[in-house]
C-alpha cells in the first residue's frame, strides 16, 4: 500500500473547555455475525464507527456517559452507556440475551487507539532522540493529545478518508484544534502530523523525518507535549504546548 502523509500546525490562543478523563473499552463480538458500532449523540443521532467481525475484539477511547449502540444489520441488539472506569470491556451478544456492564481490565496501555504501550514508548524515544540531536527539548507524553489523536485515527479507519478535516458530522471535532479542545487539552499551540500506509512505528516515524514538513513539527522547540494514535495502518500524531 502506498504510503501518504499530511501535517499542519496553528499558533494562536485556544477557547477553554471543560476537562475529560478518557476512558478506553474494548467491544468483543460473541454473536454469529459481524456487528455494527455506533455512537449515539446528545440528539439520539447515529455516527458509525466500523463493523467488529465475529469473534474480534474493537477497541476504542471515549468518555463516561457516552451512549454506544450495536447492530445487526437494521436490527438493534444492545446499547451501553461508558463508565467512569478506566478501562472496560463489553460482550456484544446475540439478540435477547443481556448485555454485560463494563468491566475493568486489569491493565491499560499507554497508547492512543490501536497502539501498544511499547509502540507508543517507542516513538516517543525516537521524536526525542531526534530533537535531542537539533537542539529541542524533549517531549512528555500527553494522554489528552493521545485521545484526540487516538479518535482521529479511529475516525478516518471508520468513514474511509485522509485527511486533518474530517467531513461532518464530526462527533470528535472537524478541525484539529477542535479536537484537541475537545478531549480537554487546554492549547496556545498545536500541530498535528498524520500518515497512511506505514505498518511498524519506524516506518512511520523515516516518512515523517523524509517529509520537510512533517520533520518541523517533530523538531519544532516551540512544543511541550506529543500525543499519538493509530487505527490499522492510520497514524495521527498531535504535538503541543498547553497553557
Amino acid at each position: 500500500m502506498k504510503s501518504k502523509l499530511l501535517s499542519i500546525f496553528l499558533l494562536f490562543s485556544s477557547l477553554s473547555a471543560a476537562s475529560a478523563q478518557q476512558v478506553n473499552i474494548t467491544f468483543n463480538n460473541r454473536t454469529d455475525g459481524p456487528v455494527s458500532l455506533f455512537w449515539v449523540d446528545g440528539s439520539g443521532n447515529e455516527i458509525s464507527y466500523g463493523v467488529i467481525p465475529v469473534g474480534q475484539p474493537l477497541s476504542l477511547t471515549t468518555y463516561p456517559n457516552h451512549s454506544w449502540r450495536f447492530k445487526s444489520g437494521n436490527q438493534i441488539i444492545g446499547a451501553m452507556i461508558a463508565s467512569a472506569n478506566p478501562t472496560q470491556s463489553v460482550d456484544i451478544k446475540k439478540a435477547g440475551q443481556p448485555q454485560p456492564a463494563p468491566v475493568t481490565q486489569p491493565s491499560q496501555p499507554a497508547g492512543g487507539a490501536g497502539l501498544s504501550q511499547n509502540d507508543a514508548l517507542q516513538l516517543l524515544q525516537l521524536v526525542n532522540q531526534a530533537r535531542n540531536q537539533n537542539g529541542a527539548p524533549p517531549l512528555s507524553y500527553n494522554t489528552k493529545l493521545t485521545l484526540a489523536a487516538g479518535k482521529h485515527s479511529q475516525d478516518m479507519a471508520a468513514r474511509n478518508y485522509f485527511s486533518h478535516t474530517a467531513p461532518q458530522p464530526a462527533p470528535n471535532g472537524a478541525a484539529m484544534s477542535e479536537r484537541a479542545t475537545n478531549a480537554g487539552y487546554h492549547w496556545s499551540q498545536i500541530a498535528e502530523n498524520i500518515a497512511s500506509g506505514q505498518t511498524t512505528v519506524q516506518a512511520v516515524f523515516n516518512s515523517w523525518m523524509n517529509s520537510p514538513g512533517h520533520k518541523a513539527n517533530i523538531l519544532n522547540p516551540a512544543y511541550a507535549e506529543m500525543g499519538i494514535g493509530r487505527a490499522g495502518n492510520l497514524w495521527t500524531q498531535m504535538f503541543g504546548k498547553s497553557w
